[in-house]
């Protein structure tokens, strides 16, 4: 399945080269990692107490799969400022994708920080949409409450309807609550949005989620691998792919997908994968999810 076109977007000017917050955050928008990484760099040098550096540092590890650096990144810019309902977010965030990776070196324990950090980060962002939708991922990933997370999605929603990233997040949501139809439309909306959003493999990588689940398993290994391509660590992705694959009877395929799934997850097994999302066992299609990876190889 091809993807739909996207629409165009005229290219965002760089700001003057002096201006150092300004060409990191250019550089972080457009997905110019290494650029971005020197301009905080210099920008530390002279000021090291500069919270919003900190946690735009932060979430350029966070985009980089550092994630470890990021947390503590997050952790320098909330101590400068206790009140810094983004960073606060940002941090809840980021425990919730090392938990789904499998990267959370203490499981309860960053559970239990990350919805401490989310429930502060709403009390203090209760009108912001970015803290809303991140707050919900983190609700969502580290407390199971699919409730309370759709609530915070769609008031994010509600404060800023044209969020490509908050549509994102809430489609997932609405994929492990059975719409997957509705899913796709939101990814669909959210790709129109954001043309050259850098994080154009989370869209790609739920879109593929979506139609493995409406057991569509050619397009959804088609958006898996297009997901992989802009980042080929994610695990959640290289499930759908394996997965997919298996379904389709590419079972040679599908399990060269699972062996590069336990390169970057050596620990993984369907048994650790089922406790550290209870849903599976819990939806018909968490179970044919299950099925599909015992189907691809992956240990049980």
């Amino acid at each position: 399945m091809e993807p739909p076109p996207a629409s165009t977007a005229p290219p965002v000017p760089a700001p003057p080269p002096e201006n150092h917050f300004a060409q990191a955050l250019y550089f972080q928008r457009i997905g110019d990692y290494d650029k971005a990484l020197a301009q905080y760099r210099r920008l530390l040098e002279d000021n090291d107490s500069r919270a919003e550096v900190h946690n735009n540092l932060g979430l350029l590890y966070q985009d980089r799969g550092q994630t470890d650096e990021a947390v503590r990144q997050f952790q320098r810019a909330i101590a400068i400022d206790p009140g810094y309902a983004s960073a606060l977010a940002l941090a809840a965030c980021c425990y919730a994708g090392r938990n789904i990776q499998g990267w959370a070196q203490d499981p309860a324990a960053e559970a239990t920080e990350g919805l401490a950090l989310a429930s502060r980060a709403v009390e203090l962002g209760k009108d912001d949409g970015n803290v809303l939708w991140m707050a919900a991922y983190a609700v969502w990933r580290l407390a199971f409450d699919a409730r309370r997370a759709r609530e915070l999605a769609y008031r994010s929603l509600r404060l800023n309807p044209n969020s490509a990233i908050a549509l994102a997040i809430t489609a997932w949501m609405e994929t492990q609550s059975g719409e997957p139809a509705k899913a796709i439309e939101m990814y669909h909306r959210a790709e129109r949005l954001s043309p050259r959003d850098p994080r154009q493999w989370l869209f790609a990588t739920g879109m593929g989620m979506a139609l493995f689940f409406q057991d569509r398993f050619d397009e959804a290994a088609y958006w898996a691998e297009k997901a992989l391509a802009d980042n080929p660590r994610c695990t959640i992705a290289l499930r759908t792919l394996a997965g997919s694959l298996a379904k389709t009877g590419q079972r040679e395929q599908a399990a060269v997908a699972v062996q590069t799934l336990l390169k970057v997850e050596p620990q993984l097994t369907l048994s650790i994968w089922r406790a550290r999302l209870k849903w599976l066992d819990e939806t018909p299609w968490g179970n044919r999810y299950v099925e599909a990876l015992r189907l691809a190889g992956l240990p049980e």
